[in-house]
């Protein structure tokens, strides 16, 4: 549902607000996010993380747990930045329209960006910032592959 989503922002723009702050920060975020998800995430006592002794008290504490979910999904996100460079690159140097780029350029691009693709999936897990940089390059390819076909189509 969006509507957790537009709380937690609304709320964090209230907290920021009434702190003085002139933005919205990481903390405030990690601040709120247990009050906004606290009824929508259930633990699952038998899961793996639950059966180890140093986090059977999120069990009790989901407050916590709901933090430390917040926490990891941050440290996840910062180890995986060196891996997002090419995809970013990729994307500052991709013209924005495509139609000045030669039929060879397009399809340099076209397989470079699958060369990406295969990169991401051999050398990360398949999580969220891996997904959603599988979800650009796959639509930088497909606005290449677009351009190459009405380009080779018989007219």
């Amino acid at each position: 549902s969006p509507r957790a989503y537009q709380a937690l922002i609304h709320y964090a723009k209230a907290l920021a607000y009434f702190r003085g702050e002139q933005a919205v920060s990481t903390e405030d975020f990690r601040q709120l996010l247990p009050w906004v998800l606290f009824d929508k995430l259930k633990t699952n006592p038998q899961s793996a993380f639950f059966q180890k002794l140093e986090n059977k008290h999120y069990l009790s504490d989901r407050v916590s747990w709901i933090r430390q979910l917040f926490d990891r999904a941050l440290q996840q996100h910062a180890a995986y930045r060196s891996s997002r460079q090419g995809v970013h690159r990729l994307q500052q140097h991709l013209p924005a329209s495509l139609e000045n780029l030669t039929t060879s350029d397009l399809q340099h691009h076209a397989r470079h960006i699958q060369q990406l693709m295969r990169e991401l999936l051999e050398r990360n897990e398949l999580n969220g910032p891996v997904y959603e940089d599988l979800l650009r390059l796959k639509h930088l390819y497909s606005r290449c592959q677009d351009h190459l076909s009405r380009r080779l189509r018989p007219r």
